[in-house]
């Protein structure tokens, strides 16, 4: 999977923005939903 993730970013540079995106509200999410959780 690291292979086929790495040459989609070399083909299409916009979707390193878009994963880099979605990771950054995946955190906020995840710091938000950690504390009911524990």
């Amino acid at each position: 999977m690291s292979s086929e993730r790495s040459s989609l970013r070399g083909r299409l540079p916009e979707i390193q923005t878009t994963d880099s995106k979605m990771t950054c509200v995946g955190r906020q999410k995840m710091k938000l939903g950690s504390k009911p959780l524990i």
